[in-house]
């Protein structure tokens, strides 16, 4: 049995796959990686011009160790440095916290290949904002750095048994090259990880990929929650696959550095109480962005709505490794990279189907309620498409409508608040001639008010071909002749959704209270899962 556990491998970037069908900005991978080098590491500050192709820092996102999150999360007491190296360098240990650096140890390896190793001492780990990182500096023209890792020489948790769930509709190539670098990862090994894509494409186009380690279930195309429940539901409560201990829900437009699966894995098996583990969102067009850090949906104004931690930090800058090295509870974590134990799911049950957007909103805010808290890890990340290139008035509204849904959760005022927000905000895009979106969060007030009946009557995928017919009309650019009329129709619309909420919130509140928390169940998702609809929910 090895003496030590591998906590984190010490990494170098790697492209990504050839992503030309990005709406409007194709990726160009030389120009990728140069940016997102910068996350990995950074020039020393002192370098030596014997071979200044290696004067490196690992002051990085992914290549610093954030000990002030493993702290919170685990009992670990031990941590040490592996590095690999040939030829003669100078290595320096750091440690970072929001009282400012300090250099623990300065060494020179100098004999031909050495394997070095730094044990971290115990006192300063309970530093606010703890971060440990390393310097290397090259002392002759043939020396090579080989890699290294973080390490533990803690005895290893019982072993976790995770299943990575990637939804999919219509992106066969993006899945299938996240698919296939899981399963090349040596360090994902068999006993430890496995896969399950559910492709919802309109022709299933993954079925070659089934594997002993790899699972592939078609269904229709139900949403973002039809495909993450069904992968739950598979784990969680099917008798005959009681393999995973743990579920890793991933979105499929998505590059990942293969290292953040390991982390999260070992952060779970360490973690001293149930917790969800989430990866920070990397912009994949402008790879050195990170959009945010984690995400609440807070009572503002009387309502919630969403607000990120550490919006659209350059990950790139020492300034932001201070900012994000510092945990901070956060409210959910986005299902682009969220890994959940069976445990806790079959606590919580299945998410609502709310179809695209909030499911994973609604999801954090149960667990929170139950005590379990979500936690967002620098170190662990995704590059992911960003939201605005995905935007569309259809998908405008169904976000608009589910945000609605979780404010009637919370309660009659908390909607009611939302709902005049939800007003005053459409007042605004019509004023500066946005019709589409004004008109998708008109849409989206009208659906919520017609209350139960409308949410259980939904069947993807004809209901959201139902609502982008709908919207279609509206899409057009301020100043055309069609406009005028339009927007007038508009704002008819919204005087009348004013003179009506008033009276209608309440007995529509009362009745999502009634008959949502039932769709939650195993018993109601089961008959959903074989027809493909919502006929199947209570009544």
């Amino acid at each position: 049995m090895s003496e030590f556990t591998i906590l984190q491998r010490v990494r170098q970037v790697s492209p990504p796959a050839d992503y030309e069908t990005i709406p409007g900005k194709p990726i160009d991978p030389a120009e990728w990686l140069r940016d997102a080098e910068r996350l990995y590491w950074q020039p020393a500050s002192s370098g030596n011009p014997a071979n200044p192709s290696i004067a490196l820092s690992a002051d990085t996102f992914f290549n610093a160790f954030f000990a002030a999150y493993w702290r919170q999360l685990t009992g670990l007491r031990s941590l040490s440095l592996r590095l690999r190296l040939k030829g003669r360098f100078l290595v320096q240990l750091h440690r970072n916290s929001l009282q400012g650096k300090e250099v623990l140890h300065s060494v020179k390896a100098t004999r031909g290949e050495d394997g070095f190793r730094f044990d971290f001492p115990a006192e300063g780990a309970d530093l606010p904002g703890l971060r440990y990182n390393f310097s290397i500096s090259a002392l002759d023209k043939t020396a090579e750095f080989l890699g290294g890792e973080w390490i533990t020489a803690d005895p290893a948790p019982a072993p976790i048994r995770l299943t990575i769930a990637i939804t999919t509709h219509n992106r066969p190539s993006f899945a299938e090259a996240t698919v296939r670098k899981i399963l090349a990862d040596p360090a994902l090994a068999a006993g430890e990880v496995r896969l399950l894509v559910i492709d919802q494409s309109d022709e299933a186009k993954l079925e070659h990929l089934q594997s002993e380690r790899c699972r592939v279930i078609p269904q229709k195309n139900l949403g973002g929650a039809g495909g993450f429940a069904r992968a739950m539901y598979e784990q969680a409560y099917r008798t005959n696959d009681s393999w995973s201990t743990h579920l890793l829900l991933m979105d499929d437009d998505l590059h990942i550095e293969t290292d953040s699966i390991l982390r999260a894995l070992r952060l779970a098996q360490y973690a001293v109480k149930p917790v969800i583990l989430g990866g920070t969102m990397l912009d994949l067009t402008l790879p050195a962005c990170l959009p945010c850090l984690g995400d609440f949906f807070s009572n503002e104004k009387g309502y919630h709505r969403i607000t990120q931690h550490l919006r659209n930090l350059n990950g790139a800058h020492p300034e932001s490794l201070q900012q994000m090295s510092e945990p901070k509870p956060i409210d959910y974590c986005g299902w682009w990279f969220c890994l959940i134990s069976m445990e806790t799911i079959r606590r919580l049950q299945l998410p609502y189907p709310f179809f695209i957007k909030a499911d994973d909103i609604e999801y954090g805010l149960r667990a929170k309620a139950a005590g379990i808290p979500s936690q967002t890890i620098p170190g662990i990340g995704v590059w992911h498409l960003p939201f605005g290139l995905k935007q569309a008035p259809w998908v405008y509204c169904v976000e608009q409508y589910n945000h609605l849904l979780v404010n009637a959760l919370s309660g009659l005022s908390e909607v009611t608040e939302a709902l005049r927000s939800h007003c005053f905000q459409t007042a605004l895009l019509l004023k500066k001639g946005h019709l589409s979106f004004a008109a998708a969060r008109i849409v989206a007030i009208e659906k919520f008010l017609l209350g139960w009946k409308y949410f259980r009557s939904r069947t993807a995928p004809d209901w959201i071909a139902a609502l982008r017919s709908q919207l279609a009309k509206f899409d057009v650019a301020a100043g055309t002749p069609e406009a005028p009329g339009l927007e007038a129709e508009l704002q008819e619309r919204l005087r009348l959704l004013v003179l009506r909420f008033g009276a209608e919130i309440k007995p529509t509140v009362e009745a999502f209270h009634r008959r949502l928390p039932a769709t939650r169940t195993t018993e109601s998702w089961q008959p959903y899962f074989k027809s493909g609809n919502l006929l199947h929910l209570p009544e």
